[in-house]
């Protein structure tokens, strides 16, 4: 079961990664909101909600868009509280599996579960072979 939530997250950030992945994006800013981080690019914003330890939902919305919360695909409605912390260099949002740390330039973000290296924008999906061993 385990494996199936981890295949089910991976699939929702490289769908998202995927079509918000861009070479120029800058980072500008970051709110630490209650449910969710916000960080804002000079071409839009992440909002990146941990749903459980061994969820998180990244969502891109593009400057001029506003965001929808409703999902075909994610049925939590409630999110935990992840631990934040930021250096010079980069942003950490962490979760007891899951972290997502964001380096603000160049502008990359990527993930990893139990301090292993899943999947990380920089140019396109760059993916950490996890799909090798997955099993159903």
């Amino acid at each position: 079961m385990k494996k199936l939530n981890l295949f089910i997250t991976i699939l929702f950030l490289s769908s998202t990664i995927l079509f918000a992945q861009n070479s120029k994006r800058v980072f500008e800013g970051i709110k630490n909101n209650k449910s969710n981080l916000e960080i804002k690019t000079n071409d839009g914003k992440y909002l990146i909600k941990a749903l459980n330890d061994h969820i998180i939902e990244t969502s891109f919305i593009p400057q001029g868009e506003s965001y929808s919360d409703k999902s075909h695909a994610v049925i939590l409605t409630k999110s935990i509280k992840a631990k934040f912390s930021e250096n010079p260099s980069y942003l950490f949002y962490k979760t007891n599996g899951i972290q997502v740390t964001i380096q603000k330039s160049p502008f990359q973000i990527s993930y990893s579960y139990k301090n292993k290296p899943i999947i990380s924008e920089k140019k396109g999906v760059y993916q950490k072979g996890w799909h090798r061993n997955f099993k159903f």
